[in-house]
C-alpha cells in the first residue's frame, strides 16, 4: 500500500501495535525511541520482528521535554517533501500535539493530495482506510 509510519512508541508501547499484521512489504516503519524509553519489551521486539514491512529504529539522542516529538515531527515534513504523494504517512502517537503537523502537511499539500495522519494504532489505520475507501453507492448512502 506503500504508507510510511512514524512510531512514537514512547507513547503508544505494545498497544499501538495491534493488528501489524496488516503491514505489507511495500510499508515502511520507524519506531522512535529516546533515553526516556530505550529499553524494549520482549513481546515488543517479537510483534516488531514478524513484520513483513521495511523497520528501522531512531534513537533519539537530544534530551529535554518533546525531543522526540520534534524530531518525528522534522523527519515527517522532510520525507513529505521527499516522497509526495507517492505515499500515504501515519504517525502512530496519542499525543495531540501532533495535530500541528498534521493540519500543516494536509492544508499545505492539499493539492497534491497528500494524506497524513496521527492516530493511536495501527488498527485505527486500517479502519480509516476502510473508510476513506468505502464505495458511494448514491448521494445519501454509504457503505463502511
Amino acid at each position: 500500500m506503500n504508507r510510511k509510519f512514524y512510531l512514537d512508541i514512547e507513547n503508544i508501547h505494545e498497544e499501538g501495535l495491534s493488528n501489524v499484521n496488516l503491514l505489507d512489504s511495500s510499508d515502511e516503519v520507524k519506531v522512535f525511541y529516546s533515553v526516556n524509553f530505550s529499553k524494549l519489551s520482549i513481546g515488543l521486539v517479537k510483534q516488531l520482528l514478524g513484520i513483513s514491512a521495511s523497520l528501522s529504529f531512531q534513537f533519539v539522542r537530544f534530551g529535554g521535554a518533546n525531543a522526540l516529538d520534534f524530531y518525528l515531527t522534522a523527519l515527517v515534513a522532510t520525507d513529505v517533501e521527499k516522497y509526495g504523494n507517492s505515499k500515504t504517512y501515519h504517525i502512530l502517537s496519542r499525543d495531540n500535539d501532533f495535530r500541528h503537523i498534521e493540519s500543516y502537511v494536509n492544508e499545505t499539500y492539499s493539492d497534491k493530495v497528500i494524506e497524513l495522519t496521527r492516530v493511536p494504532s495501527i488498527k485505527d489505520v486500517s479502519i480509516l482506510e476502510l473508510q476513506t475507501n468505502s464505495i458511494v453507492t448514491n448521494d445519501d448512502e454509504y457503505l463502511f
